[in-house]
């Protein structure tokens, strides 16, 4: 029988290893499941939980703690700065189901500003004696039932049908266990003004998530205000700093550091949390210790910033994704990039510092994206509107309130110096691209191009008239010996502009040294030359030497709407 006694660090981490949906059932197979349950975070509790099997759940909520009970409704029992009734009831509900007397424990125990909102928001509480105004006797129009023949209970309308039964018998054993307390609890309930009591409540509810490591929501945004971190040099000189120091020295093995480090149970590919594992091995107990703490309040701060439901676990999934990418940023940035050097940073830079190197390396990269949205796509004619998808995914990505880099359709955040170096790539395409239209091009604002008055071939809008398509046309017409002008093509000129801009007269076909010569004339980097090659090799790399200048496939060069 269980007894409250410790359970072994090694058994707790090993169920705290496995994914939120698997925890219940390890936890309830386990020898002590009452004592394993009691021994977890609450929050670590409240995530099993609420991934946990309908039947699994109740077992969870039977042996819960009052932390963990607490938090599963500060969590879930909110929306906003307002009480979510419903879920709430629900809640309540699942208690009694688990155990009658844990849901009369938290009518004891709990915060009793929070637990007369509850009761107010889900029950009509009425008296009837003389000594009460008639105002609160129960209504002459239909029965409402009573326990004691002094106060009489029924539900809101808002309330959920689970909520009724479950209080009015927890009411009952709170009756038997302290007549003066279930007496005191529906007098407040009887009296409360609830706008002024939900408000107590919400302010009692953050101090209690505070203090679990979720702060208030202007505190947590402070996890993306990188500040001189967002300037490269300030972050090299900490790297060298750090460079400098000693390697901690590893710690003795024990049974539990055995084998393949464990996976982190987050929703990162496996090999991008390898690093943070096999560094954790080297540290010894309380760093480790300290760093996983770190990195979950880390976590619960991206979490509030995020304003999404703090009861969705998909909330927490989140917040604990950007601080391990931020903090894997950060590690790369530092050069931290072999376990012995991550263990180094991890045990001589606090997690939440580590994580605004890891955010200053983005802001860095937002900062250039805002100048460039800001900038030369604000001033000419359809500006953002002329980039390609991939480009302004990039840039958009870039330009939220919290950054991310766009990947397959979805924000993510950055997580390693591929990651930079990709968005580094698009904004030089971007300000290279900017560069050539506004100095070259001439276009400063206003009117769009004269060249684009009457609309290419296969355009119905100006947009369509893409900043790659204009700069490869203008790129073809120099390769004609021609003005470097974006004027559409002939399918003539189109033809013998392909064969010096391409090499070879088969497929596949390559972009000529003469494309980058001509890119480099006109003032273009690498990222941009590269970027427009490959934009003319999707289209022509394969087609047949007819179909080249066709406009159903080539959309790279702007052709004229007819013309020989």
């Amino acid at each position: 029988m269980d007894g409250d006694r410790p359970v072994p660090g090694n058994i707790r981490r090993q169920v705290l290893a496995l994914p939120p949906d698997e925890r219940a059932r390890a936890i309830l197979a386990s020898d002590r499941p009452a004592d394993l349950i009691r021994a977890l975070a609450p929050q670590d509790f409240y995530l099993s939980l609420v991934e946990a099997d309908p039947d699994d759940a109740l077992a969870l909520l039977a042996a819960a703690t009052r932390e963990q009970v607490d938090l599963v409704l500060d969590l879930d029992g909110w929306d906003g700065d307002e009480l979510a009734v419903e879920r709430i009831g629900r809640w309540l509900g699942l208690l009694h189901r688990a155990d009658p007397e844990q849901l009369v424990a938290f009518m004891l125990e709990a915060d009793e500003t929070t637990v007369v909102l509850l009761l107010s928001r889900l029950l009509h509480v009425y008296k009837l004696d003389e000594s009460t105004a008639p105002d609160f006797w129960p209504p002459e129009d239909r029965q409402v039932p009573t326990l004691d023949g002094l106060y009489f209970l029924e539900p809101r309308d808002e309330a959920p049908e689970e909520a009724f039964p479950a209080l009015w018998n927890a009411l009952a054993l709170l009756r038997e266990h302290s007549r003066q307390t279930y007496e005191a609890l529906l007098e407040q309930v009887l009296c409360v003004i609830p706008a002024e009591q939900e408000e107590t409540a919400w302010e009692h509810r953050q101090s209690r998530l505070a203090e679990r490591g979720f702060p208030p929501w202007e505190e947590a945004l402070e996890v993306w205000a990188a500040g001189h971190l967002e300037q490269a040099p300030v972050r090299a000189a900490i790297r060298e700093r750090l460079a400098a120091l000693p390697v901690p020295e590893p710690p003795d093995e024990g049974p539990d550091r055995r084998g393949p480090p464990p996976a982190l149970p987050v929703p990162l590919p496996r090999d991008a949390t390898a690093l943070l594992a096999e560094a954790a091995r080297r540290l010894d107990e309380r760093t480790r210790t300290a760093v996983a703490h770190g990195l979950v309040r880390l976590g619960n701060r991206f979490a509030v910033a995020s304003r999404d439901p703090l009861g969705d676990p998909a909330t927490h999934a989140a917040g604990l994704r950007a601080a391990l990418s931020h903090v894997l940023l950060a590690l790369d940035e530092l050069g931290a990039t072999e376990p012995e050097t991550a263990a180094r940073a991890l045990a001589r830079i606090p997690t939440f510092d580590l994580c605004r190197i890891g955010v200053g390396a983005v802001r860095e990269r937002a900062r250039r994206a805002r100048s460039l949205a800001e900038g030369w796509l604000a001033r000419v004619p359809h500006g953002r509107a002329r980039l390609e998808t991939g480009l302004d995914e990039i840039l958009g990505g870039l330009l939220l309130s919290r950054p991310g880099l766009a990947d397959d359709g979805l924000v993510r955040p950055f997580r390693e110096r591929a990651d930079l170096e990709r968005a580094d790539q698009v904004l030089d395409v971007i300000g290279d691209l900017g560069a050539f239209v506004t100095e070259m091009l001439g276009m400063r604002g206003g009117d769009d191009l004269p060249e684009l008055a009457e609309l290419p071939a296969r355009r119905e809008r100006p947009e369509e008239c893409l900043w790659s398509e204009i700069v490869l046309t203008a790129l073809a017409r120099r390769a004609l010996d021609g003005p470097m002008r974006p004027v559409p093509l002939t399918r003539e000129e189109g033809r013998i502009a392909l064969a010096r801009l391409l090499e070879g007269t088969a497929p596949p076909r390559r972009a000529s040294s003469r494309l980058f010569d001509l890119a480099r004339e006109a003032g273009l980097g690498q990222a941009a030359a590269r970027h427009l090659a490959d934009r003319l090799e999707q289209d022509t790399a394969m087609l047949a030497v007819d179909a080249l200048t066709d406009t159903r496939f080539v959309r790279a060069l702007l052709f004229r709407l007819s013309g020989a």
